[in-house]
């Protein structure tokens, strides 16, 4: 997936939503329904919901784990 400014002037797509859309998220299958169009106040909203459903792991987990105290 890419996220690209949008280079024409696209309704947004999410929801009722009526503003003009900013940026374009493209998708890696090809058709008619391959770009998702949305305005920065949509993209703001997605990016709270995404944050707090998915929550990255601590730094210490991803290098090697803590180390045991002993």
């Amino acid at each position: 997936m890419e996220l690209i400014k949008a280079r024409y002037r696209i309704r947004c797509e999410m929801g009722g939503c009526r503003s003009v859309s900013d940026f374009t998220i493209k998708t890696a299958r090809v058709g008619i329904r391959a770009h998702l169009h949305v305005c920065r106040g949509c993209l703001g909203g997605l990016y709270e919901l995404i944050g707090k459903e998915i929550v990255p792991k601590p730094i210490e987990n991803v290098i090697g784990g803590r180390k045991k105290k002993l």
